[in-house]
């Protein structure tokens, strides 16, 4: 196969000649752009897919870190829920005693 840098364009004839060469080399390149066209559409697309992969993960780890702040704050609200009724109730029962020794008096 003749490579396009030496073809010989000076007489018609040669000139004519060439063109199947020229045909060739443009079939060549169609093709090689045809190859690196579907690659680059394969690469989008796993683009795309990894994307939303991402976006997902980053949803999901977002819920999961809300439930877990929402479940330690529902504890802590129980906690301090259960301090408050202690107190009150150490309170109401040193109050028993002091009652007791006014009635006495």
């Amino acid at each position: 196969m003749t490579s396009i840098q030496r073809l010989n364009l000076t007489t018609r004839a040669e000139a004519l000649s060439s063109l199947s060469v020229i045909d060739a080399a443009l079939a060549r390149v169609s093709k090689e752009l045809g190859g690196i066209g579907s690659t680059q559409s394969r690469l989008a697309v796993a683009l795309n897919i990894l994307g939303s992969a991402r976006e997902n993960d980053d949803a999901a780890s977002a819920r999961i870190t809300n439930i877990d702040i929402a479940n330690e704050s529902a504890a802590l609200v129980q906690t301090r829920t259960l301090k408050e009724i202690a107190t009150a109730i150490l309170a109401q029962a040193n109050k028993a005693p002091a009652l007791a020794l006014q009635l006495l008096e």
